[in-house]
């Protein structure tokens, strides 16, 4: 988790509930203490550590950026297979928390709203020509929730799911997350 603000919590809190997560590693600038003292009590029978984003990035399965960073926050190329890179802080077409190598490696990018995305998202606005196939980008919606889309499937599986604050997303990806991370089969009803 990158940030320690209300929207960090709120995603550890959604992401760590009901799920195989063992261990959260919080980078952060200011109340890392706080929030890991925190999200212990909220969770006892997980760790929650400080880090820093070099040790923090290759050991993750799942990312949340969760600041007002307005440069990324990390070097996409320590982003390991298979992760799931939830950038949800940074709304602006001119901030970004994720370089053009997390979207260069990102098999599938997902976002609430492509028109949304198109004026707002900066991670995807700001990367250089090229990097982001608008073409590719998957609007958030059922074949995405319960897996039958297989656009933009890659070998290294990244994901990438941009947020532009669509709040009942949030709520849609927490429960995806967690259920992936369980090995549950999303149902669709």
């Amino acid at each position: 988790m990158f940030g320690t603000g209300l929207q960090a919590k709120a995603h550890i809190r959604a992401i760590a509930a009901d799920s195989r997560i063992e261990r959260v590693l919080i980078v952060g600038i200011e109340r890392v203490a706080q929030t890991l003292d925190e999200m212990q009590v909220c969770f006892p029978d997980k760790r929650f550590e400080a880090s820093e984003a070099q040790a923090a990035v290759p050991a993750a399965d799942v990312l949340v950026t969760a600041t007002r960073s307005i440069a990324p926050l990390f070097d996409g190329a320590q982003v390991k297979p298979g992760a799931f890179v939830a950038a949800i802080g940074s709304s602006k077409p001119d901030a970004r928390e994720l370089d053009d190598t997390v979207l260069a490696r990102a098999g599938r990018i997902v976002v609430e709203s492509l028109e949304q995305a198109r004026l707002e998202a900066g991670d995807l606005l700001m990367a250089r020509q090229g990097i982001v196939d608008w073409d590719n980008v998957i609007e958030l919606g059922h074949a995405v929730l319960n897996g039958t889309t297989q656009a933009g499937a890659s070998a290294e599986g990244i994901t990438v799911f941009k947020s532009l604050g669509f709040g009942l997303a949030d709520v849609a990806l927490a429960g995806l997350v967690t259920r992936r991370m369980t090995g549950e089969r999303v149902r669709t009803e």
